[in-house]
Formats: C-alpha cells, sequence, structure tokens
C-alpha cells in the first residue's frame, strides 16, 4: 500500500465516521438517531421503479469522492433496503413527521407531499455540507488512524483537513443561510410531526406528470450566478414517480423571501420544461436519485448521462 492508498483509506476512515451521525437531526432532540433512514420511502417510491427490488443510485462516499477530487460520483445499483439511507432522524421523528408520505399518503395534498420530501432532502444535503466543511476530527478516528498506521500519517491526514476550509469556503455561506431554512421548516413541522400551515413561509409548486417509472430525483441547492447567490434560501427541485397512491410529480419548494425567483422558476418550467430540468434537475448536481435499473442500462451509452431525463417524453 503506498501513501495515496493510504491517505485515501483514512480519509474514507473519516468520512463514514462522519456520516454516522448519532443524534436526531430534529432541532432539540437528544435522541439517537436511526441508521437506516430512507430519504426516499422504500415500500412506495423505490418500490416502484425497482427491478427485483434493485435501483441505480448514489452511495453517499460519491460525495466524499468528489470533495477530495478522486474520481466522479458513480451511480451504483443496489437494493432498495439500502438505497437513498441516511443516518437523519431518531425513530419518533422518523415514523411521526414522514407518516404522511409514507403511511397515510391519500391523505396529503400534492403541495403537502412535495414540501415533505424537500424537507427530508433538505435535511440530507445539510448534513452532507457539514460533513464537507468540518474540521474537527474525532476520538475514534484519531485512534482508529495511530493504531493502524501510525503518528506520520495521522499528521498528514490532519493538516489536509485543516485545509478544507480554504478550500470549501463558499460552503461556509451556504451552511447559514441552510440553517436559517431549518429553522423555517421546524417553525412549521411540529416536534409531535404535525404540519402547519407551510404558506406562511414556504412557496409550493407542483405539476402532476403523465406517467413516471423510471426515476426518482430530488435537488435541493443554494443558486449562484458568478459566485454570488441568487436564493437567500435553499431551493428544492425534485421528480417523484407514480406508486399505488401518488400520480407522478415535479416539485419546486422555496422560501418566501424567494418569491420573485420562485415566479421566475415557474415561469420557466412552464415555457421550456425540458430545458429547465436540463439545467435544475440532473444527474450530475442532484443529491438523492433512484433510477430503474432496465431504464439506466439503456442510458448508459448516451454522451451526458448526467442530462439523461430528458430524453423521452415521461416528463412532458
Amino acid at each position: 500500500m503506498d501513501d495515496v492508498d493510504i491517505i485515501k483509506d483514512i480519509v474514507n476512515i473519516d468520512f463514514f465516521d462522519r456520516l454516522n451521525n448519532k443524534k436526531c437531526l430534529y432541532s432539540n432532540c437528544s435522541n439517537h438517531s436511526i441508521n437506516n433512514s430512507h430519504i426516499l420511502q422504500k415500500s412506495t417510491i423505490l418500490k416502484s421503479i425497482s427491478d427485483n427490488n434493485n435501483v441505480y443510485t448514489y452511495l453517499p462516499s460519491s460525495f466524499k469522492n468528489d470533495l477530495y477530487k478522486e474520481t466522479d460520483a458513480k451511480l451504483v445499483k443496489r437494493q432498495i433496503n439500502n438505497a437513498t439511507v441516511f443516518s437523519g432522524f431518531c425513530s419518533f421523528h422518523d415514523n411521526n413527521i414522514f407518516r404522511l408520505i409514507e403511511d397515510d399518503i391519500n391523505q396529503s395534498s400534492d403541495a403537502l407531499y412535495a414540501f415533505l420530501y424537500s424537507y427530508r432532502s433538505f435535511i440530507y444535503s445539510f448534513l452532507i455540507k457539514k460533513i464537507m466543511v468540518s474540521t474537527n476530527i474525532s476520538r475514534s478516528v484519531e485512534g482508529k488512524v495511530l493504531e493502524k498506521y501510525g503518528k506520520k500519517y495521522f499528521e498528514i491526514f490532519k493538516r489536509m483537513v485543516e485545509l478544507k476550509p480554504k478550500k470549501t469556503t463558499i460552503f461556509n455561506d451556504e451552511i447559514s443561510r441552510f440553517k436559517k431554512s431549518k429553522l423555517d421548516y421546524e417553525n412549521i413541522i411540529s416536534d409531535d410531526g404535525s404540519v402547519g400551515n407551510f404558506n406562511e413561509r414556504f412557496l409550493i409548486y407542483t405539476n402532476r406528470l403523465k406517467n413516471n417509472d423510471k426515476l426518482a430525483i430530488i435537488n435541493t441547492t443554494l443558486l449562484k450566478q458568478n459566485n454570488r447567490f441568487n436564493s437567500e434560501q435553499p431551493i428544492t427541485f425534485g421528480i417523484l414517480p407514480n406508486n399505488d397512491s401518488k400520480d407522478p410529480i415535479f416539485f419546486i419548494v422555496s422560501s418566501v423571501l424567494d418569491n420573485q425567483l420562485f415566479n421566475d422558476l415557474v415561469s420557466l418550467y412552464k415555457y421550456n420544461h425540458r430545458e429547465f430540468l436540463n439545467f435544475y434537475l440532473n444527474l450530475e448536481i442532484s443529491d438523492v436519485v433512484a433510477i430503474n435499473p432496465t431504464y439506466f442500462e439503456s442510458l448508459k451509452y448516451h454522451d451526458n448521462l448526467s442530462r439523461v431525463i430528458l430524453f423521452d417524453n415521461t416528463f412532458d
């Protein structure tokens, strides 16, 4: 094992330690998080687009690879039990907050359905961003690295971690905006899981699609232009497939602080939805992705896989 391989292994040890979030991410909750919280619901969303309970998806390590520029993020085939899972919420909040997109879907409007999926995706994106800028090395990681590779390699890795903020300065501003958005979400979503009037703080657009049994994709992002933020808070774009309880939908969820931008985005989508999806909701930029394996295999040879969702009439 050469020095490069050793450092890569240490990065893996550190990244997965950080990803193994131990505390529920709902504000002021001290409960332990569960480690198999699905961002995309297993028995409805993932099941509906799977082949033999398999989908193509990103692993969390894809974002680690992208951060350290080791390889491009890659879609991998996974059983739906293990697809789009993360340590996000305790069992109480996971069950209660998302009941209306899991057990009682028929009771949720399209807007509420989109709102709850946007919150879940938002929390995952926020966790990844915090991992990317954190310079704290846990004692667990320090102990593992020292035991496995010794002080020399631990010091190399420590210096590498200390440089992370210089490489990702823009994330610091992003995180402050994510924090404000989290407060807004959790002013609407009560501790007991009940959802108040989300129209007070959020703007939601939904559009039912003809058919979609091929993919689910969600992108939570701060819009930027020329290294300046266009959006005050994160905006979430998503496409969810049809299932036994819901028609397929496209959605946009934004803060009311971005009212003009939201209206412009909706107008752009209505004017040319293909170009819109090409730009705001493609595989290259989206955090949460699950694709039907047969559909994925048919698209692998396309020149630009990152923008595959536009090459049939599914999303018209």
